[in-house]
């Protein structure tokens, strides 16, 4: 009977981090209510940062313009070398599912622990962005539901 006890624990100690683990993929992505000025001209349009925080690179989302078609994305870690080129790695969805490139980063360059930028998408292109994708940030690719903006 004292053996019991012991095994119980383990037992559930066992469910209990089954179901964490199994819990961490449906919550990797954020709302943080966020207000900032960019510059004299551009403030973010939304009050709402979107986070991922999958493997050992933060990926955050603001959108700066109505339309979803301009973003400042910010990279941090203190574990590896930021040596991602963003408009390569990122693409733009419409409601159709139609896939676009962005047009340009203007932000800090290539390397490093933090990056801060803006990465711009063509906004006369697109119609009705949903889905914002950055390809193989430390081996994940991030998405951002891009509703999140308009509500």
């Amino acid at each position: 009977m004292k053996n019991l006890n012991p095994i119980l624990i383990i037992v559930l100690l066992i469910i209990l981090g089954i179901f964490l683990f199994s819990r961490k993929d449906s919550i990797l992505t954020k709302e943080v209510e966020k207000i900032d000025v960019i510059d004299d001209k551009e403030q973010i349009v939304s009050a709402v940062e979107l986070l991922n925080e999958e493997g050992n690179v933060t990926v955050s989302v603001e959108s700066l313009n109505e339309a979803n078609t301009n973003f400042r994305i910010t990279l941090r870690t203190h574990f590896v070398e930021l040596n991602y080129d963003l408009v390569k790695l990122s693409s733009l969805f419409n409601i159709y599912g139609n896939e676009y490139i962005p047009i340009s980063w203007d932000g800090d360059p290539v390397g490093g622990h933090h990056r801060t930028g803006v990465l711009k998408f063509d906004s006369e292109e697109i119609k009705n962005p949903t889905l914002l994708l950055i390809r193989g940030i430390d081996g994940i690719d991030r998405k951002f539901d891009l509703s999140t903006f308009n509500e």
